[in-house]
């Protein structure tokens, strides 16, 4: 009896060690940090994360590695954009809090000509619809894709206003024509109130223009009916852009590299 009863106490002790182990490696908030997606990610893809916490306007985001990485922030929601293939680790903090998750970006770079379909479901008041832009502004920050052989640049647009639902986005159009490019922002896409995530934020939306040879290229925006021209100059991986406008549509850096 006394063995049996050391041997008891034995693996009681054992079984308390490693759920204190456990305690001590594991992140408790790990499964307050979601992604679209962590894997087959492409190379410019937009992903968007959320932590989940009671501070949604205290939330900081990183990302390690930080090279050639775009992050748009909204409180308790990114979106962020992988420039270069590897593993990455996102973490989201607010207060003594944080999580941290990992995803892994392949080489292939992302096409995004299929994003914006207008949701086609019509159940009486169950529609998407795509909002107008009326009195908003756009503000633009550029950055370089970069390979081996090519180059081209990724826009990140974001509104001024806020709209409902959380998982709206910019509809956006890219055309291109010699050394002309041209970019339509078309309005918001709202999904169907079936989809919709309640809450407001301010719109986003990306527009890829890939491969760009190194050369000067015209650049028309459009928004509202209004078209903002400007043009930028490609050298090797240093993009110069020339953009006269403060309010409308803003870019902002006008140099990357």
């Amino acid at each position: 009896m006394k063995n049996k009863k050391l041997l008891l106490l034995a693996f009681l002790t054992t079984l308390s060690y490693f759920a204190c182990k456990k305690n001590e490696v594991s992140d408790p908030g790990t499964a307050n940090l979601s992604a679209a997606k962590t894997a087959s990610i492409q190379r410019g893809e937009p992903v968007v994360f959320r932590y989940n916490t009671t501070s949604p306007d205290s939330v900081s985001w990183t990302v390690s590695p930080s090279d050639s990485v775009v992050i748009r922030s909204y409180g308790d929601s990114a979106s962020i954009i992988f420039k270069n293939s590897g593993k990455y680790q996102v973490k989201a903090s607010a207060g003594s809090g944080s999580s941290t998750i990992g995803v892994t970006v392949d080489t292939v770079f992302y096409n995004d000509s299929s994003r914006y379909p207008i949701d086609s479901i019509n159940h009486s008041n169950d529609t998407a619809s795509l909002v107008p832009l009326t009195g908003d502004q756009i503000s633009i920050t550029p950055s370089l894709l970069d390979s081996i052989n090519n180059s081209g640049i990724v826009f990140s647009l974001v509104s001024t206003n806020k709209y409902n639902c959380l998982n709206n986005y910019l509809s956006v159009d890219v055309s291109v024509s010699g050394v002309n490019d041209n970019i339509n922002i078309n309005g918001v896409y709202t999904p169907a109130p079936s989809a919709c995530e309640s809450g407001t934020k301010q719109s986003i939306g990306y527009a890829y223009i890939y491969p760009v040879a190194d050369g000067t290229y015209s650049l028309n925006i459009k928004l509202n009916g209004t078209t903002y021209s400007g043009s930028y100059t490609k050298n090797g991986k240093s993009v110069k852009f020339t953009w006269k406008y403060s309010s409308g549509v803003t870019i902002s850096p006008q140099t990357i590299n």
